[in-house]
């Protein structure tokens, strides 16, 4: 741990406009003093020490697209939300100013499908650009998961089928940026399962 962390404070502004509670657009801009990140110092032997510090500052501000519940068929329900957004972190090392910056988009879209016979089916689907995290970059990142479920017992009951991260995809690549090296990591996390629920 970094015992002498300071808090980090944010500003944050939002408008949004809904129109006929079925579409949204959202703009944003908040400010972070201070904000708490993973940090990469040089240490004795250039060993590099890992650990959470204080930036300068971060600067995020985007906009952000949504829509809900349209039916291009009466059995086809779309769901969606789309985003820009700007990320722009600054620190101080060794008396030297550093910035990461980055655009990044990403998109959230989930279809629900009404079958004949109490069958329902649905895909939802996710992606997100490659985006600035204090003194790294996340590659981007992407997930599809489906399901299909049946009504039972008059409608009082729904046995469902669910798969998630069908291609095991949610993967975390980093790449780092210290002043003494340049660094990349790759983490899996085990998102995918077959679930069974009533």
């Amino acid at each position: 741990g970094n015992t002498a962390l300071d808090p980090e404070i944010t500003d944050n502004i939002e408008i949004s406009f809904i129109l006929k509670n079925k579409y949204s657009i959202n703009t944003f801009f908040s400010y972070t003093k201070d904000p708490i990140s993973k940090g990469f110092i040089v240490g004795e032997n250039d060993r590099i020490l890992v650990f959470p510090m204080n930036l300068s500052s971060n600067i995020t501000w985007g906009l952000r697209l949504g829509s809900g519940s349209l039916n291009p068929y009466p059995w086809w329900q779309i769901n969606t939300n789309i985003s820009m957004l700007s990320k722009w972190f600054k620190w101080s090392i060794n008396g030297k100013e550093e910035s990461n910056h980055r655009v990044t988009s990403s998109i959230n879209l989930n279809n629900q499908f009404r079958l004949p016979k109490g069958w329902g089916a649905e895909i939802t689907g996710y992606y997100n650009g490659k985006l600035a995290e204090g003194q790294s970059v996340i590659y981007p990142m992407w997930m599809l998961s489906a399901g299909i479920r049946k009504n039972i017992l008059d409608n009082n009951g729904t046995v469902r089928l669910v798969v998630n991260d069908i291609f095991s995809s949610f993967r975390f690549k980093t790449d780092i940026f210290s002043p003494a090296q340049f660094g990349r990591t790759s983490e899996t996390e085990d998102n995918q399962y077959i679930g069974i629920s009533c």
